[in-house]
């Protein structure tokens, strides 16, 4: 009798004892659970303020430089005459602290050789009635510029002289062995004439264009011809002409890694050699 109590004891012992043993092991299982959720929670917050602070620090205002310079200038005459002595002057300001003055200037003239550096004045000459564009780059003791474009008009031409003066656009890419001319355009009036010929490894000899002398308006045309790659050596000679009067003359030497150099004149009533341009 009481040997099957004794085993009836120890049995329901045992079970006891692998349930606190399952309890035990499902406690300490919920305690891991609730420390890595208070490690994950404490990190996931360090996190989120570092990712604040970077926030803050990529949100917050810089201090902001000195402005850049203004680059501007003027030129005396306002409207010259061929080979009269023009005076280019700089009146660009700096910025509006000391510590900034404007240090460096360059012009570009527009003669193919890009800005060249120079002072606050350059003296010059234009060749021919053709409106000319100019430019003047400023830098200032940070380092910071700015730039200036105008185009000078230039005095009426006298009546022997084609009027409006031609004028004359290429718009290329320099290359390291010639240019890459993306367009060559020349503005003609009723009547007039322009021939461009080609001397050196050229795609073509020439090509010659007219505007009927019943249009009224000027017009612009493209000589597609020469409209691609030329080699360094290759010389393009633009003249245009019309019965009677003095026209123009333009030349561009195609240079290695360089704007082609580029030549202006009048040419002579035959429409053939170029000559100084006349003045009133």
């Amino acid at each position: 009798m009481h040997g099957g109590g004794d085993a009836r004891v120890r049995a329901w012992a045992r079970r006891r004892g692998r349930a606190g043993a399952a309890l035990v092991a499902v406690l300490g299982l919920a305690a891991l659970l609730l420390l890595a959720a208070s490690w994950v929670s404490a990190a996931s917050g360090d996190n989120d303020r570092a990712r604040a602070a970077a926030e803050y620090k990529l949100a917050r205002p810089r201090s902001p430089g000195p402005p850049p310079p203004h680059a501007d200038f003027v030129w005396f005459p306002t409207s010259p005459r061929p080979a009269e002595a023009t005076l280019l002057a700089s009146v660009s300001t700096a910025s509006t602290t000391t510590s900034s003055p404007i240090v460096k200037y360059a012009w570009d003239l527009e003669q193919g050789e890009g800005f060249q550096s120079g002072g606050p004045t350059l003296d010059t000459k234009f060749t021919t009635y053709a409106p000319r564009p100019v430019r003047l780059r400023v830098i200032d003791a940070n380092g910071s510029s700015d730039i200036a474009a105008h185009t000078i008009q230039m005095s009426i031409p006298p009546p022997t002289v084609i009027s409006p003066f031609p004028i004359v656009r290429i718009l290329g890419i320099i290359k390291r062995r010639g240019v890459r001319i993306k367009q060559l355009s020349v503005r003609l009036g009723a009547g007039e004439r322009s021939t461009v010929s080609c001397r050196g490894a050229c795609p073509a000899r020439a090509q010659s264009q007219a505007v009927p002398a019943a249009v009224k308006r000027l017009r612009w045309l493209r000589f597609r011809r020469f409209e691609r790659f030329l080699r360094a050596g290759v010389a393009l000679e633009i003249r245009v002409s019309k019965p009677g009067l003095v026209g123009s003359y333009t030349r561009y030497a195609i240079r290695r890694r360089k704007l082609p150099a580029r030549t202006d004149a009048c040419l002579d009533p035959g429409g053939r050699k170029p000559v100084a341009c006349p003045v009133a």
